[in-house]
């Protein structure tokens, strides 16, 4: 691929979507958002400055460069319906939440498929309108360097060897504050002065130190709390994003959180703690009736 013709999809045109839109056009390169309706749909970003960006791609049909940050709810689906536009050169990069769509897609591809997460702060204030609440890193796997010389490299990206296991702590993460805050419906930070929610974490920390004992690499529980503490330190004041769509009466991703576990635990180990807070989570969820995805 001609590196002055590279064009960036995203799709996914929510929060991390269009902040993906922003940098891309502080850089100058092109892009295309791909929303619920059609190409290009437009966004209003405010970024650390406070200033307002007013966001517009331009269309194109053919996807080289295709960036997935929907929901993990929804990124099967969503592939599904832009793949016939990919070509076998074609590079797809995931960026979402939990673990389990990225290897649905990965098998269905006919391209390179390879994985990102990230740890920056985006919130909506309005309909499709965004602000940035907090500078972090988008790490994806060192192997796109094999598709893309390093000077192209959009800078919102950083490369790392590592990335399977970013993704498995990320998930951790998520599996021990994003159910909790859901269901005590509490900022992050409040689970700190919480001695059920806390009680609760180690129990979640339990069963999960026990699965990665038992199918990669061995945790300490100690440690596979702290990764979770300390980012709740770090996150005092955010609301999660399942507690953000429980609120909104929108599906979780509890099935690619905490569901993982249980999805991927052919000796049927004991996870009765991550299975009770699944099934929560789901009865919420069915009380709300008629949800959005």
């Amino acid at each position: 691929m001609d590196s002055h013709k590279h064009h960036w999809h995203i799709l996914g045109a929510g929060a991390i979507g269009t902040l993906l839109a922003f940098k891309l056009s502080q850089q100058q390169l092109a892009f295309t958002l791909i929303g619920r309706h059609a190409d290009n749909e437009s966004r209003h970003f405010t970024d650390l400055n406070g200033v307002p960006h007013h966001l517009l791609g331009v269309a194109r049909e053919s996807i080289d460069y295709l960036i997935i940050c929907t929901k993990s709810t929804q990124a099967l689906s969503a592939f599904s319906a832009i793949e016939s536009r990919l070509h076998s050169q074609s590079v797809v990069i995931c960026l979402f939440n939990g673990l389990g769509a990225q290897q649905m897609i990965q098998q269905r591809a006919g391209c390179p498929v390879l994985f990102a997460t990230t740890t920056e702060g985006v919130t909506q204030v309005a309909p499709a309108s965004y602000r940035y609440k907090g500078a972090g890193q988008t790490l994806v796997d060192a192997a796109i360097l094999q598709h893309m010389q390093p000077a192209e490299l959009p800078k919102l990206l950083r490369t790392v060897d590592d990335i399977e296991q970013r993704l498995m702590h990320k998930l951790i993460i998520n599996s021990l504050i994003n159910p909790l805050t859901a269901l005590l419906d509490c900022e992050n930070g409040q689970l700190l002065s919480s001695k059920p929610a806390m009680v609760a974490m180690r129990l979640l920390a339990e069963e999960i130190a026990l699965w990665l004992a038992t199918y990669r690499h061995r945790m300490p529980v100690e440690d596979v709390l702290k990764l979770a503490v300390d980012v709740i330190h770090l996150t005092a004041n955010n609301s999660s994003s399942m507690r953000q769509d429980i609120k909104s009466h929108r599906v979780s991703e509890i099935d690619f959180i905490n569901g993982y576990w249980l999805a991927h635990n052919p000796q049927n180990i004991n996870l009765e703690h991550n299975r009770c807070v699944v099934e929560k989570l789901k009865d919420l969820q069915n009380a709300f009736g008629q949800v959005q995805m």
